[in-house]
């Protein structure tokens, strides 16, 4: 059962608490779209060690999207 956990503005960042509450011991992964469409967010590298440090925490893959990465 997929759980979503909003990006708020004016920054676009999510709640680390939120997030956090989304995962539980069913957690298999996690879908990370940055820079995300359509607000062009680029997360920071705190808020990826945030998701990091989740996913190592419950043992979840991160699926990313890094089309972007060279351009970056």
């Amino acid at each position: 059962m997929p759980r979503y956990v909003k990006l708020r503005g004016p920054d676009w960042s999510f709640d680390p608490a939120e997030l956090a509450a989304a995962f539980n011991s069913k957690t298999k992964a996690i879908v990370i779209n940055t820079p995300h469409n359509p607000t062009g967010k680029v997360f920071t590298r705190a808020e990826l060690e945030t998701i990091r440090d989740l996913c190592a925490r419950h043992n979840a893959f991160a699926i990313t999207d890094e089309i972007y990465e060279h351009i970056l």
